[in-house]
């Protein structure tokens, strides 16, 4: 075979009919060359014989470029390419790069992550209402013998043989200060006299001078015993509010008004106590002149 230019000759190929040998090869094909011209046919006997004995050769067909018959070799040629890709993507949480290179590897990868922590507090803010009732003692819750009066009364209750510790319960009650009654409630008798409630509004001219009113003497309550309790009694538009002429004594929870001379008139210099009491409009508040 001429392998001279390194390239196939096909027999009966107008082609390569002729060869152009490399220094290397002169001798080599030009042997072959003047074989082929003198013995065309022995040379295609020999070149068959020779492919039906050798299962890997086989006989070209004129033209493939295979001057002896040999069956062809596919060659597969692969090629290295590089490519470089750069990927780059970025949220609103997170970055990340990416490089890669057909003959050295390096992939570098930088996350950065944001977190957001949402917190949340709760107050709550109770309130709690505490409603407490507080009892004021009064003297009714005492044991001695129990008075109701109850109704209006034009005239006085005149009770001067009370026994010790009697209740005088007038919640009930309006008394109507007049001229002709002088003293709505007048008391005498045992001691520890309880006198709850009542209302009193007096009849009186409320144009009376000062003298006028002075000169008819009257208060809304009156007592002679001693240890006498008065509370939560109203009196108005009278001379004197309470008149103590014995004591001890107490005044609470009372409300005075329009009394034309002392609210409490304690000329008799009488020990006592005066608790929570309105003195609304006295001439004098406390009188205690012998």
């Amino acid at each position: 075979m001429c392998n001279a230019t390194r390239r196939a000759v096909c027999l009966g190929d107008p082609r390569h009919a002729t060869c152009t040998p490399t220094a290397s090869g002169a001798a080599e094909c030009a042997a072959q060359m003047e074989i082929m011209s003198m013995y065309p046919k022995r040379l295609a006997l020999l070149a068959l014989s020779t492919a039906l004995a050798l299962p890997g050769l086989a006989i070209a067909a004129p033209g493939n470029g295979n001057a002896f018959g040999r069956k062809p070799v596919t060659t597969t040629t692969t090629s290295t390419s590089s490519t470089t890709s750069t990927t780059r993507t970025t949220t609103t949480t997170t970055t990340t790069t990416s490089t890669s290179s057909s003959t050295t590897s390096s992939t570098t990868s930088s996350t950065t992550s944001t977190s957001t922590t949402s917190s949340t507090t709760s107050s709550t803010t109770s309130t709690s209402t505490t409603s407490s009732t507080t009892t004021i003692p009064t003297c009714l819750d005492g044991l001695g013998p129990l008075i109701t009066l109850t109704g209006t009364w034009a005239t006085s209750y005149d009770n001067r043989a009370l026994l010790d510790l009697t209740r005088l319960d007038a919640r009930q009650a309006t008394f109507l200060p007049s001229p002709t009654d002088l003293y709505p409630l007048n008391l005498a008798g045992g001691s520890g006299t309880c006198v709850s409630g009542g209302v009193e509004l007096g009849q009186y001219d409320r144009s009376l001078t000062w003298d006028q009113m002075h000169t008819m003497n009257n208060a809304g309550v009156r007592f002679e015993n001693a240890g006498v309790t008065v509370e939560n009694v109203r009196i108005d538009d009278v001379a004197d509010g309470i008149r103590p002429v014995a004591g001890p004594f107490v005044i609470r929870g009372t409300w005075l008004s329009y009394v034309r001379d002392d609210c409490v008139e304690n000329d008799h210099v009488q020990p006592g106590l005066i608790d929570d009491s309105l003195f609304d409009g006295c001439y004098v508040g406390i009188s205690e002149r012998p």
